[in-house]
Formats: C-alpha cells, sequence, structure tokens
C-alpha cells in the first residue's frame, strides 16, 4: 500500500511577518501624500474655508479723482500677497500695471498713481481699476473710477461732470483711387460749436488717422496738419487714397481733457467711378431712346385721333347731306307718281268707253 506524501510547501513565520511589514511600508507611503494635504490644510483654508470678502477686502480713498489726485488703495488681503493693479481707460485698454505686497499681517495702504493733467492718452471720462490677488487667482475686485474736470473745487468729493464732446465725420461712401476727395468734421461741446484756428487743429483733430481694411495691414495714414478750419465748429481735410480696397476714416476729437471718436467707411476702387458712369451713360441713352419711342407713339396716336374725328365729321356731314338729297328726291317723285296714276286712270276710261260703243 503507497501512502501519498504531502507535496505543500510550508512557509516560516518570519516570511509571514516579511510580507506584513512590506505592505505596512506601502500603506504607509501611499498616505504621505494624504498627510502632506492635511499639513498644508490650513493654507488652502485661504482659497476654500474662508470668505472671499473677509479674506479679500480692499478699498479706494474715492470713486472721483480730478487732476493731481491720488488713488489710494487700502484694505487687508491674505499676508504677503501680491495684488497686481491694472487701469483701464474708457475703450478697455491697459493704461497702467502695478503690484503692490501687503504686510505680514495682511494689511495693505498704497499710493496707486497720481492723475495726470488730461490729455489724449488720460482724457476725462469712467475708468476701471482692477485688483487681483496673486495667491488666490480667483479674487478680483473692480472699481468704477470717475477722472472729472471739477472748476473751483478743493477736492475730488463733487460729482462727476456731465460735459460732453460730439465729434461727427462725414466722408463719401465710393471714392475713385488716386482722386482727391474731401471729408468733414464737425466738433461740438455742450451742444456748441468748436471754434479752432488752423493753427490750433493739430491739438483738436490731430490724432485722426485713417486705417486700412485689410487686417493684415496694421499701418494708418495720419491725417495730422490736414485739417483745414471752414465754418466755426466746421473743418475739412482732403485726402487721397493711392490703393485699391475699404478704408476706415477715424476721426478723433480732444478739447478740455474730453475725447471723442467717429468713423466711416470708404471703398476706393479704380473702376468704380467709371463703371458708374458708364452705367450711368447706358441708362439714358436707353431711356433716351424710350422717351423718343414714346414721342413717336404719342404723335402716331394724335394722327390716329385726328383722322378718326376727320373721319367721323365727314361721315356726319355725308349723313346729313343725303337727308337733304332723300327730301328732295321724294320732292320729285311723289309728284310724278299722281301724274302716273292719273294717266292710267284715264286710259282705263277710254278703254272702258271703246269697249262699250262696240257693243
Amino acid at each position: 500500500m503507497n501512502v501519498r506524501k504531502n507535496t505543500r510547501k510550508s512557509f516560516p513565520k518570519g516570511s509571514v511577518l516579511s510580507g506584513f511589514a512590506v505592505f505596512s511600508i506601502l500603506i504607509i507611503l501611499a498616505a504621505l501624500p494624504i498627510a502632506t494635504f492635511l499639513v498644508y490644510l490650513p493654507s488652502a483654508e485661504f482659497a476654500s474655508a474662508q470668505d472671499s470678502a473677509e479674506r479679500f477686502n480692499l478699498n479706494l480713498s474715492s470713486d472721483v479723482f480730478a487732476p493731481g489726485d491720488t488713488v489710494i488703495l487700502y484694505g487687508k488681503v491674505i499676508p504677503e500677497d501680491a495684488i497686481v493693479v491694472r487701469l483701464f481707460d474708457p475703450s478697455g485698454k491697459v493704461l497702467r500695471l502695478e503690484t503692490f505686497t501687503a504686510r505680514s499681517d495682511g494689511t495693505i495702504t498704497e499710493q496707486v498713481f497720481v492723475w495726470p493733467e488730461p490729455s489724449k492718452q488720460y482724457p476725462f471720462g469712467i475708468y476701471s481699476l482692477e485688483v487681483r490677488s496673486s495667491i488666490v487667482p480667483s479674487d478680483v475686485k473692480t472699481f468704477s473710477v470717475y477722472y472729472v474736470d471739477i472748476t473751483g473745487a478743493g477736492s475730488s468729493s463733487g460729482a462727476p461732470s456731465s460735459a460732453s464732446l460730439v465729434v461727427k465725420l462725414d466722408a463719401p461712401t465710393l471714392v475713385s483711387t488716386n482722386s482727391q476727395f474731401r471729408i468733414f468734421v464737425q466738433v461740438t461741446y455742450n451742444g456748441a460749436l468748436v471754434n479752432a484756428e488752423d493753427e490750433q487743429l493739430s491739438n483738436l483733430l490731430g490724432s485722426s488717422h485713417i486705417h486700412f481694411g485689410d487686417s493684415t495691414n496694421a499701418t494708418a495714414i495720419s491725417l495730422s496738419g490736414r485739417f483745414h478750419k471752414l465754418h466755426e465748429g466746421l473743418y475739412y481735410a482732403d485726402v487721397t487714397l493711392d490703393r485699391d480696397g475699404s478704408y476706415i476714416m477715424h476721426s478723433i476729437a480732444f478739447h478740455n481733457g474730453f475725447l471723442s471718436h467717429d468713423s466711416r467707411v470708404v471703398v476706393a476702387s479704380s473702376a468704380s467711378i467709371g463703371s458708374v458712369q458708364e452705367s450711368v451713360n447706358r441708362l439714358n441713352e436707353r431711356l433716351d431712346v424710350t422717351n423718343r419711342s414714346l414721342d413717336q407713339t404719342n404723335a402716331s396716336l394724335n394722327t390716329t385721333k385726328n383722322a378718326l374725328t376727320q373721319f367721323a365729321q365727314d361721315t356726319s356731314s355725308t349723313i346729313g347731306q343725303m337727308r337733304d338729297a332723300s327730301g328732295q328726291i321724294n320732292g320729285l317723285i311723289l309728284p310724278i307718281l299722281v301724274l302716273i296714276s292719273i294717266i292710267i286712270a284715264l286710259q282705263i276710261s277710254l278703254f272702258a268707253r271703246i269697249r262699250a260703243s262696240y257693243r
């Protein structure tokens, strides 16, 4: 009788303990990132646990400023946070970019900048001041800032000025290449025409220019020095375009610290005017032919009308003449018929007598 031996291998107890130790080490290594996250959780509370308004509490010294006033930024943010400040003009263009670092306790008080005298770069109007946190990018605050001219005021606590500068541009929509044409500009301030002599127009309208309609061509044609006074508040400039294409006439007026814009699209073509004139000439020729045909038709209709009128008159006259002739004929025939009747009656009587005598 054969006895079957047990072929299973048995592991020593030391090997089992070694495997458990390796497994424990793996668990510890996997838990390290979680432990690291828990260690840094207080820093993350700035982005998630705390309220954004409490974490990023900034204000400006005022929202209305005059030339020479200082913009002061103050408040409390994350300690040692780098605050990025950007100033946008009324058109949305970035004018200034500044960076300020908060103190270790999170407080910040900084002079951002001093408003300069009004210019074409800094005209009176409504600006936007944006402040942004570098640690928490979602912490952003935007202020509407009024840059105004406060006459006779010692501070910028007054209401924003309601002055209005308006520029209106008038230009032909279709011009011929290499042919001079004229554009006109009207400038009003608070409804009144702005009067400027030729030597002052470089400041009033000197920033006006012409853009190419092709986005690949970023160059511009300056109109500085080309404007002349036509009348108080009305000015003109003579322009020549040397290439076919679309152009944007951009008129910019600067007066008393205010800036105003207007634009028109002009299409220049070497064949545009000639083609239009040729089409007009052809149309005129066709209209002339049509007019002549209509005149001939009217003449024919008038001739036919006159002929029909004459025919009707002749017919009426003929009918009248026929009536008169019929009356005359009747007057002649009736006596003849009576005479014939008498003769026939005499003959019958004569024949009767002759017949009676033969009996």
